[in-house]
């Protein structure tokens, strides 16, 4: 639609709360309405109710003229592919098409206290050629106070090595980050646990690293333990249940695999 086809039809008050994921909102013209800052309700007997900052009570009929049904137009949000969830009383701008009986709207002011929850999709195309968007050649953020979900998210479709896709449920309390390489770290806050899992290697350098914890459990098919000096301390060692921790007092001599003149001693120098 192009703007010679519409025109500006004036300024209008939302009527009712916009559902999720549509376009569509029911407005009333501004000149129906005695006070911009109006309360607007609907009673039983289609009426619909207007209490202003005055608190001055007033009717007027809801008939389906009364009504004006507007889509979403995204005047400079092109980016921006949900529409704002404005809600009643809310003042929005209105266009009419030319010799049709089609009605557009779009945000007036941002009224941040007319504003409830809110699910706000924003769309970056990743496309060399001209086509359809599509979420395997796009990257998106999605913000949803309604579900209670923030959602990054990049393709690979233009040479990039994966997707990535980043994920906060607030509702639940869980942070993802994952690949499509079978990478991906997860937070869950409500259980205090932190699960990751690295197809190849997993690196830390760093000058000291400290573990506090009531149990350690290293699972391997092979370990090993490259140090100049390996100190433990403890009141036990054992092995398969078994307490070894007074066997292993003894003196190493040259040519044994911990090499050169070194002492191994029991825990507690026992």
């Amino acid at each position: 639609m192009s703007n010679d086809d519409k025109k500006f039809f004036g300024l209008c008050i939302v009527v009712e709360d916009k559902v999720e994921d549509k376009f569509e909102i029911k407005v009333l013209p501004v000149s129906y309405v005695p006070d911009m800052r109006s309360e607007i309700n609907k009673n039983t007997n289609g009426m619909l109710n207007l209490v202003d900052s005055s608190n001055f009570h007033s009717a007027i009929a809801s008939t389906s003229s009364d009504h004006i049904e507007a889509t979403w137009l995204p005047n400079g949000e092109q980016n921006r592919i949900s529409a704002p969830d404005v809600c009643k009383g809310d003042i929005v701008e209105v266009y009419k098409v030319h010799g049709v009986d089609e009605y557009y709207w779009q945000v007036f002011a941002h009224n941040q206290g007319l504003r409830k929850k809110e699910k706000v999709l924003i769309w970056f195309s990743n496309k060399s050629t001209i086509g359809p968007n599509r979420e395997a050649d796009s990257y998106y953020l999605l913000v949803d106070t309604i579900n209670k979900i923030v959602h990054f998210h990049t393709s690979d479709n233009d040479g990039e090595a994966c997707t990535y896709d980043i994920v906060l449920n607030t509702l639940v309390g869980k942070f993802m980050l994952k690949d499509n390489l079978n990478n991906d770290v997860l937070l869950d806050s409500p259980k205090g646990i932190l699960t990751t899992n690295v197809v190849n290697e997993y690196n830390v350098n760093t000058k000291k690293i400290n573990f506090n914890c009531n149990e350690f459990t290293l699972n391997a098919k092979l370990t090993k333990i490259n140090s100049t000096i390996t100190q433990f301390s403890g009141n036990e060692i054992s092995h398969d249940g078994k307490d070894i921790s007074k066997s292993h007092y003894h003196r190493q001599t040259s040519g044994n695999h911990f090499g050169g003149d070194t002492n191994t001693e029991t825990p507690n120098n026992a």
